[in-house]
């Protein structure tokens, strides 16, 4: 079985640990900070190149620094956090990276009991809306998965939920209106961090997100009205500092006004999206399927990114 370097010593990082430990196998973790050349912690411990899978944990900013030093050293294997965002052409460039980017949302018993219950149902949905809120303040106060450079509110939760809004609607969305705000505390201003408000649009059906870094409340949820008059409500598992859950999903769904089932469902995303990859690399069964998740992820967050530089400009 495959070993696990691990790059970057943060939060992700130690989640990552956590779900590998949980997974089932024994896997054998190495560990390097963005300070350590992948080279030195390879000789250092006189691992094995071709059995080797490079889990890439750090602050956005050096993803492709990272890539890039593993393409020198013909390390191919590569699990990569989120938001990693391409360019159109990047795997022509890349033939020989087989890079997977941590969507754990779409691994969700929560999220696939609802995709499940509107495809069974026929249901088409009208509106969609997701709120992934809590209060970061102190984490970003002190620069938490940043590097150089302020991370805007759109790169922190606002990615699970374009990609999770994809996957439950099975199209691409596009963007319509954005704001953010900053986030202001103790005299430190974090521009265009503390709250965001999107629509997005297809064809069938208006999506709006929002996420609030500076709330009291934690939450994941997402709310969808659907015809035939069916509503859904889903909370996803709250964990606490610790990655230990502090309650099951949930799904109410409504017709005519009316509740007409709640189910709790038992979750464990991360571990299951990183047992997933884990045995997808030992198998070698790597598909292009996720290049094709990148490649869509990538157009939605550049449009964020465009829509947002305009709105700078303004």
């Amino acid at each position: 079985m495959k070993e696990v370097l691990i790059v970057g010593r943060g939060e992700a990082s130690r989640l990552h640990t956590i779900c590998y430990d949980k997974s089932g196998y024994n896997i054998k973790k190495y560990y390097a900070d963005i300070n350590e050349g992948i080279k030195e912690i390879i000789e250092k411990n006189k691992l094995d190149k071709e059995n080797l899978i490079i889990d890439i944990t750090t602050p956005k900013e050096v993803f492709f620094e990272i890539i890039d030093q593993c393409e020198k050293l013909g390390l191919y294997d590569i699990i990569v956090e989120k938001p990693f965002v391409v360019e159109e052409d990047f795997f022509i460039k890349h033939p020989k990276l087989n890079i997977i980017m941590v969507q754990n949302s779409i691994y969700s018993n929560v999220t696939n009991y609802l995709k499940k219950l509107l495809s069974t149902n026929n249901l088409k949905v009208k509106f969609m809306s997701t709120n992934f809120s809590k209060n970061r303040i102190l984490e970003s106060i002190k620069r938490r998965g940043m590097s150089s450079k302020i991370t805007e509110n759109i790169e922190v939760e606002i990615p699970h939920q374009i990609y999770l809004c994809d996957y439950i609607l099975g199209e691409k969305n596009k963007l319509v209106f954005l704001e953010q705000k900053d986030m202001i505390s103790e005299n430190i201003k974090l521009k265009k961090h503390g709250h965001s408000y999107s629509i997005m649009k297809n064809t069938n059906s208006i999506i709006t997100h929002t996420s609030d870094l500076t709330s009291n409340i934690l939450q994941k949820q997402l709310c969808i009205y659907c015809d035939k008059d069916y509503s859904v409500i889903v909370n996803y598992p709250i964990y606490d500092a610790n990655f230990k859950c502090l309650n099951d999903g949930k799904v109410e769904i409504f017709k005519d006004k009316t509740k007409i089932r709640e189910v709790n469902i038992v979750d464990d995303m991360m571990m299951y999206c990183l047992k997933e990859y884990y045995e997808i690399f030992n198998k070698k069964e790597y598909s292009n399927i996720y290049k094709e998740r990148i490649l869509s992820f990538s157009r939605s967050m550049i449009e964020f990114k465009t829509f947002s530089d305009k709105q700078e400009i303004i």
